[in-house]
């Protein structure tokens, strides 16, 4: 795939105005046959008010290299997670407005952190060139929070629900999810007013899907 330019880039993102959200492109083995990677039904399995199915336990890398785990969530009161992918011009779209929306959240004990949806290859290794492309992307979009790339505990967790990207969901300190996960993107103004409504839900005393 070759690198986005900054004309390039300009132009997805104006071509993708008229869209919400990409489905996710399926990856095939070596046998040619579908990976599960983005051929799974579309359901919310991820939300478990029991924390059943949470991110309380995963170990994964971000994209830098460094090991990050469930610890990523202690220090905040909620955190937003999106799952995006390189090949999605909404997902970029998007980018731009949650750098701005981390930066001013910053004090407020809210973080985001992003997954690079595609980053992985069939086989569930890392896809280097994958891992090139989103690094440009950040710095392009200045979403330089922490970006995880997929591991096994994230697959099992979440990313195995993931039908279209951008897919975004709201976990507390511990990593419990407190929303159902949302599809397609959204500007800065309605993410902060869903962050500000799913933090007055959860943390005005009710744990309730919205």
């Amino acid at each position: 795939m070759k690198k986005y330019t900054m004309l390039s880039f300009a132009l997805m993102l104006v071509a993708a105005i008229a869209l919400s959200g990409c489905a996710v492109e399926t990856q095939q083995d070596a046998a040619g046959t579908p990976s599960a990677q983005g051929t799974q039904a579309a359901a919310s399995t991820a939300y478990d008010p029991n924390g059943e199915k949470s991110l309380r336990n995963f170990t994964a890398t971000d994209l830098e290299g460094n090991t990050v785990t469930q610890d990523i969530f202690k220090e905040h009161q909620m955190t937003m997670v999106n799952v995006w992918a390189t090949y999605c011009p909404t997902c970029m779209e998007e980018l731009a407005d949650l750098a701005k929306l981390y930066a001013e959240n910053a004090d407020r004990n809210i973080n985001i952190v992003g997954i690079v949806y595609d980053a992985k290859k069939s086989d569930g290794s890392i896809d280097e060139k994958q891992v090139a492309l989103a690094k440009e992307i950040v710095e392009q979009t200045g979403a330089t929070y922490t970006q995880l790339l997929p591991s096994a505990d994230l697959q099992e967790a979440v990313l195995g629900d993931v039908t279209t990207v951008p897919h975004t969901f709201f976990v507390d300190h511990i990593g419990l999810m407190i929303n159902d996960p949302l599809e397609g993107t959204k500007d800065m103004d309605n993410w902060q007013e869903i962050m500000d409504k799913t933090y007055r839900v959860y943390y005005g005393g009710c744990r309730v899907k919205e």
